[in-house]
């Protein structure tokens, strides 16, 4: 009886393993990086920078791979390294349709899965239509130009996030949530909930099930009080709010240690905006701003800014390409060169002495693909 337990447990075992490890039969030929080192570094907790420049990036470039395969927590996904490969996925639905997300997924459950971050064909052009038309229906250029700081030092990863919620609660929604003011409870909830779905201990935790229903239903009430009910795919705007936020947290550490590029960027502010002017969507537009604009796409980038001057412009597609690209792509470089250009006009800013960020910036670990940098003060200055 013994060995026929100790039997059963092996083949358990040997499933699972099957299940995590085994690579399904249609992506065989291509080159998997190695698992362990992977595994070291989700275990390690590293942000998700670390793993591309350290494992995956140098693994594909010694082998002269466009595209590889890469071991995720009991799953192998497809990265896909080559800009050519990348647009031709992008801009065939039919061959390369959006897969469907996983029901039991708690990310899933909180921004529904009927959104176009998964839809295709006709359903992605309509949401794609009716999230363009809402975002470009008001930009709220008097309102970041209350959001500056003060001239101390500053938690700016925390508000380059709750500048983000302000601005796309006021300009999507209809609804100021106040964040840079106060913490309200709406964004309180919001960032609990977050980061419960970061943290594994809480992934089946009925507590945290609670509490996005909670959320959900305290955001469709939002909606409904502004007379808009798009639905659970206005939760996928939330989403993006992360991505905003991490995007303005380097573009102004990289401002920060590079204080040339700082100042040349100033420069070019004072000379195309009169300083007595207010801001306004057409001279904040990318025109009129190219070299803010180019400082902005260079933080957006993974390389070295020393391979920039090599590589082809049509390779840089942080907001992805076709039916899969972000809706809100040019409302994130918008809202980027506006907070980047009222506080460029009032302050100069640098890291404070014994910030841990001197040497290079240190991210924050994130499942959702992150690069926030953690813990990032920022000393502003009045000019």
């Amino acid at each position: 009886m013994a060995s026929l337990y100790w039997l059963g447990v092996l083949v358990l075992v040997v499933a699972l393993v099957r299940r995590l490890f085994l690579v399904p039969s249609g992506l065989r030929h291509l080159p998997r990086v190695p698992i362990f080192p992977l595994l070291k570094s989700y275990l390690a907790m590293e942000p998700e920078d670390m793993p591309i420049r350290n494992l995956i990036l140098p693994f594909a470039n010694d082998r002269q791979e466009g595209v590889v395969l890469v071991w995720v927590l009991g799953k192998w996904m497809v990265h896909i390294l080559d800009s050519q490969i990348a647009r031709q996925l992008s801009d065939d639905l039919a061959l390369y349709s959006k897969a469907r997300p996983p029901n039991d997924s708690l990310l899933w459950h909180l921004i529904g899965n009927s959104n176009i971050l998964v839809s295709n064909s006709t359903q992605w052009k309509k949401q794609s239509r009716l999230i363009n038309d809402a975002i470009n229906l008001q930009m709220p250029v008097k309102q970041f130009a209350l959001l500056g700081p003060g001239t101390n030092t500053v938690r700016w990863d925390e508000f380059a996030q709750r500048f983000a919620v302000d601005a796309l609660g006021s300009t999507v929604f209809g609804h100021d949530f106040e964040a840079l003011k106060q913490q309200s409870m709406f964004v309180r909830e919001y960032n609990w909930v977050m980061a419960g779905i970061a943290n594994p201990i809480y992934l089946i935790a009925p507590t945290l099930i609670d509490r996005i229903d909670t959320l959900i239903e305290q955001f469709v009430a939002l909606l409904k009080a502004k007379q808009n009910s798009p639905g659970d795919d206005m939760m996928s705007y939330m989403l993006r709010d992360p991505d905003i936020a991490s995007a303005l947290s380097t573009l102004f550490y990289l401002l920060a240690t590079h204080p040339d590029i700082q100042r040349r960027a100033r420069e070019e502010i004072a000379t195309i905006i009169d300083p007595k002017a207010d801001f306004t969507a057409e001279n904040l537009a990318a025109n009129s701003l190219p070299f803010l604009n180019a400082c902005i796409r260079e933080a957006l980038r993974i390389n070295l800014s020393q391979r920039f001057q090599t590589e082809s412009l049509k390779n840089w597609v942080p907001f992805a390409l076709g039916p899969r690209q972000c809706p809100a792509r040019n409302f994130a470089m918008y809202e980027q060169r506006a907070l980047a250009a009222v506080l460029l006009r009032e302050y100069e800013w640098e890291l404070p002495a014994g910030s841990k960020h001197a040497k290079a910036v240190q991210n924050a670990f994130s499942p959702f693909a992150l690069t926030l940098p953690h813990e990032l003060n920022l000393t502003f200055r009045k000019l």
